[in-house]
């Protein structure tokens, strides 16, 4: 039986904290599940943290910051070659980019997620 890596672990306790409505212990998980995917060399798994990381700024109502970290969520996405994670993470970037009213970029990301 294989054993979930320590990134993995940081990302269900950030996940959890964010479920529990507690953003600050959820960014702080998912920062330390970040830097172990980047010392591991797992692309998926950085963009699966950051893409988190995003979340937490969306539930708290940083859009600017949420966009940030999902495009490059995206782009950890298209060089993992992983296509659930790109569709799931382009699916975001167009709500986030409806939000900030934004159209022509949320047309974008959700036709390209829904072409995945």
């Amino acid at each position: 039986m294989e054993q979930p890596s320590r990134g993995r672990d940081a990302l269900e306790r950030g996940e959890a904290a964010r479920r529990g409505g507690q953003p600050e212990q959820a960014r702080a998980a998912f920062g330390e599940a970040l830097a172990l995917f980047r010392r591991e060399g797992d692309l998926s798994g950085e963009a699966q943290a950051l893409g988190r990381q995003a979340q937490v700024a969306w539930d708290s109502g940083d859009l600017d910051w949420a966009l940030h970290d999902q495009v490059e969520t995206i782009a950890l996405y298209r060089r993992a070659g992983d296509g659930p994670g790109l569709t799931h993470a382009l699916r975001h970037a167009g709500e986030m980019f409806l939000e900030q009213d934004r159209l022509a970029n949320a047309t974008a990301c959700l036709h390209e997620a829904l072409d995945g």
